[in-house]
């Protein structure tokens, strides 16, 4: 018994975007700008590589509006050339007759992956940040024996906490 492995997935990485298609799938999912696409192959109406550029041009309902058109630039000819060949052999085809519809209104965004985690300068700037306002609240309420001594003890306190969490 002989079975045939099922394609891999396709991935088209550019200066810009990145396109990924695979078997399977009955979408083109572009990424680009932080925001994840879905493209349906219903949606589309011709893919066009150009040298190391690819193209994705959807439907449009209506004759005289120019269709939207999804692009990766500075991709390799031969990953381009690949998944040209791929998504045209998956496309649908185009009935002449009927109502036409608008693939600008079939594709869905998706969720981009997991939130971004804060980095630690972000952390760090606004623990200074709280600690300033401290300071200043202190300050207005004319404390003047907290005023001074009250950045030494938060001094102290953030290398502690630095070594605690450093040492374990």
């Amino acid at each position: 018994m002989t079975t045939t492995p099922a394609l891999p997935s396709l991935v088209l990485r550019g200066s810009s975007a990145i396109a990924r298609f695979g078997d399977g799938l009955n979408y083109v999912q572009w990424e680009q700008g932080g925001r994840v696409t879905r493209i349906p192959l219903d949606a589309i109406e011709a893919v066009r590589s150009l040298d190391r550029s690819f193209e994705v041009v959807l439907t449009t309902a209506e004759a005289d509006r120019p269709p939207a058109v999804y692009a990766v630039h500075d991709a390799s000819a031969a990953a381009v050339t690949a998944f040209c060949a791929a998504l045209e052999a998956r496309l649908p085809e185009t009935a002449a007759k009927g109502p036409r519809v608008d693939g600008e209104d079939l594709i869905t965004e998706v969720p981009a992956g997991h939130p971004r985690r804060p980095s630690k300068r972000d952390l760090v700037v606004a623990v200074v940040a709280v600690f300033a306002m401290i300071d200043v609240a202190v300050a207005v309420l004319r404390e003047p024996a907290w005023v001074i001594a009250l950045p030494f003890f938060q001094l102290f306190a953030c290398a502690g906490a630095f070594m605690a969490l450093t040492l374990g």
